[in-house]
C-alpha cells in the first residue's frame, strides 16, 4: 500500500525515525512484553537497529501522513535469531545489558524470564517456519481502512503474510496471552490455531501459510 498518504515500509536501521518510531510503537503498545521492559534504549541500540542490520529480524511499519500509526516484526529464524546475536555481540550486548540492569535491577527478572523462553521455545521449531513477534495498531488509527474497506491491522498482517509465503515459508508461530481475547480472535479469522502453552498465560499459535 503506498498512496502518497499511507504506505506500508520496511524498516531501515540507518534512518533514525524508522528506529525511534519501532521502538516508541512497541513501548506504546506493548508495554508488558520484556523487550519493552528493556527500555528504549535497548530497543534502539540494539533491537531494531542491530538485529535488523544483520537481518535476524524484520519489522514493517505503517506510516500515515507522515505518523508511524502500527508496526510487525518478525524473524525467520526462531530458534536462534537471538542466541546468534548474543555470540557475535557478546561483550557489547552484556555491557549494555550491564548499564540498563545498574539503571533498573528489576531488568534482571525480565532478562532471566527472557532467556528461559528462548529454550524452551526454541526446542521443536520446524523447518521453513518464521515467527511473529511484534503487532500492533495505535488506538487512534485502529479504525482507518484502505480503498479496499481494510483496517491497518489487516493491511500490516496480510502485507507481510504475503511476503513470506513468497519466500516459501510454510507456517507462522505467534505467541499471545491468553487474556488477549482481541489478538486471538483476529489471527483466528485468518485460521490459526492454539498449537500449545508456551510460557505461563500465553499460547503460541500456529498459522499455515501454504
Amino acid at each position: 500500500m503506498n498512496n502518497g498518504l499511507a504506505e506500508i515500509i520496511p524498516l531501515d536501521y540507518t534512518n533514525e525515525k524508522h528506529v525511534r518510531a519501532a521502538a516508541r510503537l512497541h513501548a506504546t503498545l506493548l508495554p508488558d512484553s520484556w523487550i519493552s521492559q528493556l527500555g528504549a534504549e535497548f530497543m534502539e541500540r540494539f533491537y531494531y537497529r542491530t538485529l535488523i542490520k544483520e537481518k535476524k529480524i524484520y519489522c514493517n511499519l505503517f506510516r500515515h501522513l507522515g505518523n508511524y500509526a502500527g508496526f510487525i516484526s518478525y524473524t525467520e529464524t526462531p530458534a536462534s535469531f537471538m542466541k546468534e546475536a548474543g555470540r557475535r555481540h557478546f561483550f557489547y550486548l552484556n555491557l549494555l545489558l550491564i548499564k540498563l540492569i545498574f539503571k533498573d535491577p528489576r531488568r534482571i527478572t525480565t532478562l532471566l524470564e527472557m532467556i528461559q523462553y528462548g529454550r524452551k521455545k526454541s526446542s521443536q521449531i520446524e523447518n521453513k517456519t518464521v515467527e511473529l513477534l511484534s503487532f500492533g495498531v495505535l488506538p487512534d488509527f485502529l479504525k482507518l481502512k484502505d480503498h479496499r474497506n481494510l483496517r491497518i491491522s489487516h493491511l500490516l498482517f496480510e502485507h507481510t503474510i504475503a511476503h513470506l509465503k513468497n519466500k516459501g515459508f510454510k507456517q507462522a508461530l505467534m505467541d499471545v496471552q491468553k487474556h488477549n481475547k482481541p489478538m486471538l480472535l483476529f489471527y483466528a479469522s485468518y485460521g490459526a490455531s492454539i498449537k500449545k502453552t508456551i510460557y505461563k498465560n500465553s499460547y503460541q499459535l500456529l498459522l499455515k501459510l501454504n
